[in-house]
């Protein structure tokens, strides 16, 4: 019994290694993942490179979204932050000197919470930037690693339960995978 319990990990290890599939020496998706750091939405091109010619090609719909979220959070955090700094100079304008230049609609005290408020948004801006060049390295990995996943109409997965009243057997649940 104990030289089937020491067999058994060995066993289990070899069935699952023998359902992974075979290493692709063409695609890497760690290339990719470097690539999408380096220049953003490299990864998503050297991935369309490297994809089956049968397969549909979805760079289209990603660059806009990559350039257009990381062109519109750079607009908001330059835009942000030269707000921050006109409030900020006048601010300090109006401590040293006394003279209002700007914005004369608002006191010292609105100018300090509008100035806050810049400073909040910018820091969203640049919280913003990070996420949508995080997400679009991540998009680049996650589809470098689903490159030849077999996603045809042929694969599927159906539940059955087989339940009677009248039959003395327990209820039974079955799993049919066709592939």
């Amino acid at each position: 019994m104990k030289f089937f319990s020491f067999l058994l990990p060995f066993i289990l290890i070899g069935a699952i290694s023998a359902q992974t599939p075979k290493a692709d020496t063409i695609h890497s998706p760690k290339k990719a993942t470097f690539l999408s750091l380096a220049i953003p939405s490299a990864g998503q091109f050297y991935n369309q490179i490297k994809k089956d010619k049968k397969k549909k090609n979805n760079l289209w719909w990603k660059l806009p979204i990559i350039y257009g979220g990381l062109g519109t959070s750079i607009y908001f955090l330059i835009d942000n932050q030269n707000e921050f700094n006109l409030i900020k100079a006048e601010r300090i304008n109006r401590n040293s000197t006394g003279l209002i230049n700007l914005y004369p609609q608002y006191s010292s005290a609105q100018l300090e919470i509008i100035q806050d408020d810049y400073r909040r948004w910018r820091d969203f801006s640049v919280i913003s930037v990070l996420g949508v060049y995080l997400l679009q390295v991540l998009d680049a990995n996650i589809e470098g690693h689903l490159l030849h996943f077999d996603n045809s109409d042929q694969l599927s997965i159906g539940l059955t339960s087989n339940f009677s009243f009248h039959s003395p057997n327990p209820p039974l649940l079955s799993i049919h995978l066709n592939f």
